[in-house]
């Protein structure tokens, strides 16, 4: 009986909420922040698939005319198999990826396949990377999500979006980040700093607003 009451419940707040025009997600947790894969055919689209599509016929034939058992031949299948394997990865994400949305403490990247990736608010940096040739080769920029362990928990093709949607997710980011970086113990905070790239989070600026944090908090424990 409660849990038909559980359910009866979690209807009738959804039904306020598309009545509020505000969306619920699956938890029945606000959504304040969508990002949904861009609609539409567009050359860098097109060329995303065509290109690793050609590449990966292409060392497919390489590996199966050339191939040998002679050392120097065996390292020449074990990089291609790896290209390979990159391209047809970088195809199936792009496929997958449905949308990014934001609620009051999470951030939720849907998939058409496979389990939802759930990230916490605050405990994660996204970084663009878009800085070699094979990047703009295969149409491969991304946003990527790194964890304070340093660790990648996903990636997403920038082309999938408009940029001014992705200027607006990045500030979204770096004020919970920021929140949390200032909150931090400083020998946690220093410890982090070891495993974070400068390039990926601002760390001067977040020291120059923790040095005016503490000076702020000095000056009103003398004032006591």
């Amino acid at each position: 009986m409660s849990e038909i009451i559980k359910d009866n419940d979690r209807e009738s707040q959804r039904d306020k909420a598309n009545a509020d025009s505000t969306k619920l997600d699956s938890d029945d947790d606000k959504i304040i922040w969508e990002l949904r894969k861009k609609k539409g055919i567009s050359f860098l689209k097109i060329w995303f698939y065509i290109s690793r599509i050609v590449f990966i016929i292409f060392y497919i034939y390489v590996l199966f005319k050339y191939a040998s058992f002679r050392w120097g031949m065996i390292m020449v299948i074990l990089f291609l198999s790896l290209v390979i394997s990159l391209l047809l990865r970088g195809i199936f994400v792009s496929i997958n990826f449905k949308r990014i949305y934001i609620t009051k403490d999470k951030l939720i990247i849907e998939r058409n396949r496979g389990d939802d990736i759930v990230l916490t608010l605050g405990t994660f940096c996204t970084y663009e990377s878009n800085d070699n040739l094979q990047d703009a080769l295969f149409v491969n920029d991304t946003i990527v999500f790194l964890d304070f362990n340093g660790m990648i928990k996903y990636d997403i093709f920038q082309h999938e979006f408009e940029d001014n949607v992705l200027k607006e997710f990045q500030v979204i980011i770096k004020q919970h980040y920021t929140k949390y970086l200032l909150n931090l113990a400083q020998e946690n905070y220093l410890e982090l700093k070891k495993k974070i790239y400068l390039i990926v989070i601002p760390f001067n600026e977040i020291d120059k607003l923790r040095e005016e944090r503490d000076v702020k908090s000095n000056l009103q424990d003398k004032a006591m």
